[in-house]
């Protein structure tokens, strides 16, 4: 086993601990609040830390999801009594991770949850547009936009962040800044006409009886069944020993400019 292996199985390990769970727990409330450019927990994680164990005394659901078996849905996790307060040790619970949710959607509902661009304990809402200003869909966090897509969320969150501009040829934005200066309509004009003047990309397949055909990344992406990111990089010989292989008759893509 190398250093890698042991760490993640170390890692693992050391979250499904009660002091792990809350390093998590915290870490993760500190990185959310941030991220909605709000208040900061009004405990260390010390004290949650100690909440959490008097808390647990009560209930016993960090041993109830250890005796499951560590589902999912019964892991610990803490709600907010009044969403829009900070997190404080008189304005927290501790729930189940599937009660959190319900909680959220109830709120939703019932319109105690005023602001709709903040759901999933805090995660924002974030809009996929294309490079012709168009919206392509929403998604109520960074995780179901990965899921849908199989963009890395990093990438999408450092747009949202403005610390790249563009990510797999897409822009991102929270919903709640959608009116920003970043995707003011001089910005995505600029982006169109950059688009308008570009050179189509061309991929060329070659095949192992010798012959060959020139098709669009888009034709080409569907052929291979596989994303036109991919088809890119292994054109571009960037693949990695993630990206998908190539059939057997096709022994190499290449970039052909028009």
């Amino acid at each position: 086993m190398n250093r890698k292996e042991y760490m993640k199985i170390y890692n693992k390990k050391y979250t499904r601990t009660v002091k792990g769970l809350v390093k998590k727990i915290y870490a993760h409330q500190i990185r959310n609040t941030k991220h909605r450019e709000h208040e900061l927990p009004k405990y260390t994680e010390q004290e949650l830390h100690d909440w959490f164990i008097k808390e647990n005394s009560k209930s016993y659901i960090y041993e109830n999801w250890i005796n499951s078996g560590y589902d999912k849905e019964l892991i610990p996790s803490i709600d907010r009594l009044i969403n829009t307060e900070t997190y404080s040790l008189d304005n927290i619970q501790l729930v189940t991770w599937k009660r959190n949710k319900e909680l959220a959607d109830e709120g939703i509902r019932n319109g105690s949850i005023q602001n709709s661009t903040l759901l999933n304990n805090g995660l924002r809402e974030v809009v996929q547009i294309d490079l012709f200003g168009n919206i392509v869909n929403e998604f109520i966090s960074f995780s179901e936009a990965t899921r849908a897509t199989g963009i890395d969320h990093r990438g999408i969150s450092d747009v949202c962040r403005n610390i790249r501009k563009t990510f797999h040829g897409f822009i991102w934005v929270y919903k709640d800044k959608l009116k920003d200066l970043a995707l003011s309509n001089n910005y995505l004009e600029l982006l169109r006409k950059k688009r308008n003047n570009a050179k189509p990309i061309m991929i060329e397949l070659c095949f192992n009886d010798g012959t060959s055909t020139i098709l669009s990344t888009k034709k080409c992406a569907e052929l291979l069944n596989i994303s036109t990111h991919n088809v890119r990089k292994i054109a571009k010989g960037e693949a990695s020993k993630k990206s998908p292989k190539l059939p057997n008759n096709i022994t190499k893509l290449t970039i052909k400019e028009v």
